[in-house]
């Protein structure tokens, strides 16, 4: 895949080898859900959510395989394919993966946290993954009504982006971290912050 994407984009070889690398990731989500059916945090919650919205991402891969057989592969029905791929890869899998792991550190920490205000945020967030997809597709310029569940889901995302903060922010303050990693940890909820004020 390190070679095959710069040399051809999304081309024969790449789409292969990401259905190839697809059909490894179920055989570990489904490794991954046996070795923790017991369990039930918030953070493994998040966890279980982010490999799935991987697997439902590899719908993206196995439809260019599809549509390039086709010769649609100068079609939008393409590009959706792509934006597909890329939005639950990036705003499903990576971002609900990253911040389970950011809630187990609070959930581990002797700091008291609000954990039911930052469960139903989760819940909320997780909830307008799906429809958040049509933010990545407005360059299509599709009805109206798309542009509205865009807002919508962006302004969505903003409150509970909203209601996590001062959890996170209390546990950045009290946990025993260096500097460098408070700051660390800081610039990246500014730049969560710009990512959900510009959707």
């Amino acid at each position: 895949m390190l070679i095959s994407f710069p040399l051809q984009g999304y081309g024969t070889y790449s789409i292969i080898l990401s259905s190839v690398h697809t059909l490894c990731s179920f055989a570990f989500i489904i490794l991954f859900f046996r070795a923790t059916a017991c369990s039930s945090s918030i953070a493994l919650i998040l966890a279980k959510t982010a490999l799935l919205f991987c697997a439902l991402s590899s719908i993206g891969p196995f439809g260019l395989g599809y549509f390039k057989s086709n010769g649609l592969e100068h079609s939008n029905l393409y590009r959706f394919a792509i934006y597909f791929y890329l939005h639950f890869q990036y705003n499903g899998f990576f971002f609900f993966g990253i911040l389970s792991l950011f809630i187990k550190l609070m959930e581990d920490s002797p700091q008291p946290h609000s954990g039911n205000r930052v469960r139903r945020a989760c819940y909320v967030l997780v909830g307008a993954c799906v429809p958040a997809y049509f933010l990545s597709i407005l360059w299509s310029r599709p009805s109206v009504v798309f542009n509205v569940i865009g807002f919508l889901t962006g302004a969505v995302q903003l409150a509970a982006f909203c209601m996590i903060l001062q959890p996170i922010k209390t546990f950045i303050n009290h946990a025993h971290l260096s500097s460098a990693a408070r700051l660390l940890y800081s610039l990246s909820f500014v730049a969560l912050a710009m990512k959900f004020i510009l959707q």
